[in-house]
């Protein structure tokens, strides 16, 4: 079986660096902040392009904790309609309100609807999902001329660029995610805020470690969401592959590009996507999935329902229609693309696509 992601054998390319970071931080005993932790963010901070990164307990605290950051309490934010429910969450959590808007069959914003928004004080939220950039050149233009405030959602973006720059540094802030099946995860729970603005790095640090910056010094109400010093370690040590193994998915993507053409989503003008998923679109979602199977080829369906048409969110989303979001919901099926996979296994996932879709018609 070609699985859609395979953890273990990424682990066992680098066994010895893994296993040896880890038993330093047990030596060591930091498991929570210390060293590891100090140098992750370093590094990572290097890579970004950003002075702050911030290591925290996962995304979803990441993107609350800068929308609690900038103070910004009963703001529509803007989102799209398709994307997980922790970027949702995280805006109804921090006291504000969605405002949805579709995509693009590209799976980013739609940013000629985004244009069409008329509210004076809202937040843009850009999701590059499945590793594709937004195109941010063109969305901090219209977030400056309506004096809106950006932060990204890169929690599936990890390297991603457009227009030679890192996704995580257009807008005020960016939010990472180190699930382990990230580009870049850890074995467990993680995640980072990056931004260049010293007072809100301040802020959300605070925010993160029980809202004090002294170890009693409590000033603001905080929470708990650090990353801890197993998780670092290991992100550290993956942190220097990355690249690499970005490029491996990239070389994949492109061989897929070339044979399923008549299946691809609508490719953006984003940048440079990491495919942390590569999807295609197909009319009997599941049929088609149960053949792949049958041929050895494992598949992933990520967001069957568009965020407005759950019962949570349903509210902030009546009257409108969002056709794009809801064809991908529908239709959208991943394939394998991660960077463990052999140009041979990526042939045959390719091959298999087209016979199903043959049979099918």
């Amino acid at each position: 079986m070609i699985e859609l992601n395979d953890l273990h054998a990424q682990y066992l390319s680098i066994k010895d660096e893994i296993d040896s970071t880890i038993a330093n931080v047990v030596s060591n005993s930091a498991f929570i902040s210390g060293e590891a932790v100090r140098r992750f963010e370093e590094h990572f901070g290097i890579y970004i392009g950003v002075r702050h990164v911030i290591g925290v307990g996962n995304a979803t605290d990441a993107l609350e904790a800068i929308l609690e950051a900038l103070d910004v309490v009963g703001r529509p934010v803007i989102i799209p309609a398709m994307t997980a429910a922790p970027t949702v969450e995280a805006v109804i959590r921090s006291g504000n309100w969605p405002l949805f808007v579709d995509v693009g069959l590209d799976c980013t914003l739609d940013l000629h609807q985004v244009e069409q928004v008329r509210e004076t004080d809202a937040v843009v939220l850009p999701v590059h999902l499945y590793g594709r950039p937004v195109n941010m050149t063109r969305l901090m233009d219209i977030a400056r001329r309506n004096d809106w405030l950006v932060v990204e959602d890169c929690a599936q973006a990890h390297g991603a660029l457009h227009a030679g720059q890192r996704i995580g540094t257009f807008g005020i802030a960016g939010a990472f995610s180190f699930y382990p099946s990230k580009n870049l995860g850890a074995w467990g729970d993680g995640g980072a805020i990056v931004t260049d603005d010293d007072v809100l790095a301040a802020r959300c640090r605070a925010i993160a470690n029980h809202g004090r910056q002294g170890k009693f010094n409590h000033s603001i109400v905080g929470r708990n969401s650090r990353l801890d010093g197993l998780q670092a370690a290991i992100l550290d040590v993956k942190l220097n592959y990355l690249d690499q193994w970005n490029a491996i998915r990239q070389m994949h993507a492109q061989c897929y590009d070339s044979c399923l053409e008549t299946l691809l989503p609508k490719q953006g003008d984003g940048g440079q996507s990491v495919y942390h998923q590569y999807p295609i679109l197909v009319e009997d979602r599941a049929e088609f999935a149960k053949r792949l199977r049958e041929r050895g080829v494992a598949t992933g369906m990520h967001y069957p329902f568009i965020l407005p048409e759950l019962p949570p969110y349903a509210q902030y989303g009546e009257g409108k229609q969002f056709p794009n979001a809801k064809r991908l919901a529908e239709q959208e099926l991943s394939i394998p693309v991660h960077e463990m996979l052999s140009m041979e296994q990526v042939v045959r996932v390719a091959a298999s696509v087209l016979e199903v879709f043959s049979e099918l018609g």
